[in-house]
């Protein structure tokens, strides 16, 4: 059979990357359908014949993707179309929402294969551990199989997927995922979630030998040409005897900048240094908010102002640049609480940011928490009415000012004199000056992160001028 991955974003994902290696060996045909718009999409997944449609579901494409899946259905009815990733997982329901075949929960490599053979035998593959499949007489809900327990056993994502497309193909800036899983429990992830679906049937917290990492990072440099690692791990400093001998590898063998994701209270300066000698050429980690009562009661981050204090002060010492993510519009925050996020950031001389506002998204604990004190509806939750760059859905008062203030972060942080302007346009809510800033902002962050060259930067700037204005699919 001919699987085809259906997306909207000009990005290499490594998910489907990882499915699409696994149905090859197995002697499956794959392909890739990008386009921005549903129409345009359909043509691009029909023009490529396929036996089978694959859509990989995020929240953030949730209105998006009910739109292509009911688009394909009218003009090919028999298509068997199949969806997965972090949306299914945590908001199975969604079956019911679209006219899906079938929906994968958890990890798929093995779901997706079944499934596929078991269409290629005729079948519909009713009955597969990690699949919801829709029926005659329902649909069929299986229980989560374990998970894979070593990821070694999984062959390299497959880069040739997305190579066919010259603007990925030319990106010198490839991702990479070293393990899978995360051991916290901060409550605007879905980790807690994907840990209660998980309970009994193996460790969700998983890393691939640093020899295997190592090969897959020159092979794709050898055979593609590579200025620098992204490495997409949510915490790539977790395991030290591991990311020692990663680094250690790394070093001798690859040498090329790379980023990667720490949490602020596991540097320290043996691995500031270490990383720094291997290459490192940015940090990220989470501040999340300022206000040091929300990141710990209310986010579960558990981490202390002199953490992330610290952790700056570290790596700075060591040579590393970094960055900081954080999220405005939380249940409850007020105006006060989102300026404090400003004024962290300065004390933290970050060498740029990031931020979003929050989204309630299916499977986190801290939606929930919004549910219960009526901050938005279960409706507005299943629907996923916004997008993270579009707006903020909870009712409460200080949104549209905290909202404001997220488009503004960046340059406030960089600029502080701007802060008096700011202050007097918050009240006022976002407009379309606000917008602008944020997305010069946005790209001029881009570029200090990693390099980015002006072609794929206006690329990407044009992607990200539709999304951002957009609500609508």
């Amino acid at each position: 059979m001919t699987v085809v991955f259906a997306q909207r974003i000009w990005r290499e994902l490594l998910g489907s990357m990882s499915l699409s290696a696994v149905l090859r060996r197995a002697g499956h045909g794959t392909a890739v359908a990008i386009a921005p718009s549903v129409p345009a999409l359909v043509r691009e997944v029909l023009r490529l014949r396929p036996d089978a449609v694959a859509v990989p579901w995020n929240s953030d494409d949730h209105r998006f993707n009910l739109a292509l899946v009911r688009a394909l259905k009218v003009v090919r009815p028999g298509l068997p179309v199949i969806a997965g990733g972090p949306h299914p997982t945590h908001a199975p329901a969604v079956i019911d929402a679209a006219p899906l075949d079938a929906i994968c929960r958890g990890d798929g490599e093995e779901a997706l294969l079944e499934w596929v053979d078991a269409r290629a035998a005729g079948g519909i593959g009713a009955g597969i551990p990690n699949l919801w499949v829709r029926t005659p007489d329902g649909v069929v809900r299986s229980e989560i199989r374990c998970a894979v327990a070593d990821l070694d056993d999984l062959p390299d994502p497959d880069r040739d997927l997305y190579m066919g497309h010259a603007l990925l193909r030319t990106n010198p800036h490839k991702p990479f995922m070293a393990g899978r899983g995360c051991p916290h429990g901060c409550t605007f992830c879905a980790t807690p979630s994907l840990r209660r679906l998980y309970r009994g049937r193996g460790n969700i917290v998983r890393w691939r030998s640093p020899e295997r990492v190592v090969a897959e990072i020159e092979s794709v440099r050898d055979r593609w040409g590579l200025h620098s690692v992204r490495f997409e791990d949510d915490t790539f400093s977790q395991d030290p005897e591991w990311l020692d001998g990663l680094l250690d590898l790394y070093r001798r063998r690859v040498r090329q900048p790379f980023v990667c994701y720490v949490r602020a209270d596991q540097v320290t300066a043996a691995l500031a240094r270490n990383l720094h000698e291997a290459g490192c050429s940015t940090v990220c980690f989470g501040v999340e908010t300022g206000d040091e009562g929300l990141r710990n009661r209310l986010l579960g981050k558990h981490l202390s102002d002199d953490a992330l204090l610290a952790a700056a002060e570290t790596l700075r010492a060591a040579g590393v640049r970094f960055y900081t993510t954080n999220m405005f519009g939380l249940p409850g925050e007020t105006l006060d609480q989102g300026w404090r996020t400003v004024e962290l950031n300065r004390r933290l001389r970050p060498d740029t940011v990031w931020s979003s506002v929050f989204q309630p998204y299916p499977g986190l604990p801290l939606t929930d928490h919004a549910l219960r004190e009526g901050l938005v509806t279960a409706d507005e939750v299943d629907g996923v009415v916004t997008r993270p760059f579009a707006g903020n859905v909870l009712r409460q008062p200080d949104a549209r000012a905290l909202f404001a203030l997220h488009l503004w972060f960046p340059a406030l942080v960089r600029w502080p004199a701007l802060e008096p302007f700011v202050r007097g346009r918050l009240a006022e809510g976002p407009g379309s000056i606000d917008r602008l800033v944020f997305l010069a902002s946005y790209a001029a962050s881009a570029a200090r992160r990693s390099g980015i060259d002006p072609v794929r930067l206006a690329w990407e700037g044009a992607h990200w001028l539709r999304f951002f204005w957009s609500r609508e699919p």
